[in-house]
């Protein structure tokens, strides 16, 4: 699968893991992302697990990288385990709203 973002091929398979953009309302509809286009994770809100739940005081969806509205969107290192699963590491970063995921996918 490739890159949401520019189309780079990320590999992913039990031995390697990937960074994957997904609805924070839905874990299961994600997307792969490059390395590169996963950096920006930072700039984002840190939480444990993809829940809205943070890991400090503060509840609710963290906001836009880009802008001050909530969040849609988180990135994650995902890693699919023997079974078959896939599943993300503890942290998850709220990254993106509606509008600024749109405009980085095309």
């Amino acid at each position: 699968m490739d890159c949401l973002f520019c189309n780079a091929a990320v590999p992913f398979t039990q031995h390697e893991m990937a960074y994957h953009i997904f609805e924070l309302a839905d874990v299961d509809n994600r997307w792969r992302l490059c390395r590169d286009c996963a950096a920006f994770r930072t700039a984002g809100e840190e939480y444990t697990g993809t829940g809205h739940r943070s890991t400090g005081s503060r509840h609710g969806p963290g906001t836009c990288v880009d802008c001050d509205a909530d969040a849609a969107y988180g990135v994650a290192l995902f890693k699919e385990t023997p079974a078959g699963d896939t599943v993300p590491n503890d942290s998850v970063y709220h990254v993106l709203c509606e509008e600024h995921f749109a405009e980085r996918r095309t």
